[in-house]
């Protein structure tokens, strides 16, 4: 010990406590970077499904709407009038964020619904609206295949089978769309 100058154990202690400091501050950086890129990954993953899920909320309220038409049903030609061109803005808006499949789908659906409305008149029988129906499925799969989802070897096809169904076709046991859904009482 007697060899060791005086100023040595604090030039030793000073440097292993800057060494300490360094890698305090390169763990830090490296876990703020990861969670800064895990945290742009979930935001990018939530925008897109939201706009793909607006576009799909579009393209069901425009085959209803359609539907509607067919079946001389509550229809509404300035509202009819709106549809396209909503359909068109969130398409555009799917062009800058979707992959190559979804973006045709997309098209393809929208081209569809088109077609489905030029082709329809009030009293047809709706099978202008099969198409359509097939197409906004394949949106479907194709957003489901975006993101690594597999795709619904038997989707619900509710939504589907009522706008089919003209509603003078409806069971009589079951409640019509436009009619209010039986209430439970309290003394139920």
């Amino acid at each position: 010990m007697q060899n060791t100058p005086w100023w040595g154990v604090p030039v030793v202690a000073g440097i292993f406590a800057f060494l300490g400091v360094i890698l305090a501050q390169v763990v830090s950086v490296v876990i703020e970077n990861g969670r800064a890129k895990r945290e742009d990954r979930v935001r990018w993953h939530t925008q897109r499904r939201e706009l793909y899920a607006e576009f799909l909320k579009s393209a069901i309220a425009y085959l209803d709407e359609i539907h509607r038409k067919i079946n001389e049903n509550d229809f509404n030609e300035k509202r009819m009038e709106n549809y396209p061109g909503e359909l068109l803005v969130k398409q555009l808006e799917l062009n800058f964020i979707a992959s190559d499949e979804v973006q045709k789908s997309a098209q393809e659906l929208s081209q569809a619904l088109r077609v489905a409305n030029k082709s329809s008149s009030p009293g047809s029988d709706g099978a202008v609206l099969d198409s359509a129906i097939e197409k906004l499925l394949d949106f479907e799969d194709a957003v489901r295949g975006e993101f690594g989802l597999k795709k619904v070897s038997s989707p619900n096809l509710g939504i589907f089978v009522r706008i089919r169904q003209p509603r003078k076709m409806v069971k009589a046991d079951t409640p019509a769309i436009d009619q209010e859904a039986p209430t439970r009482h309290a003394s139920d």
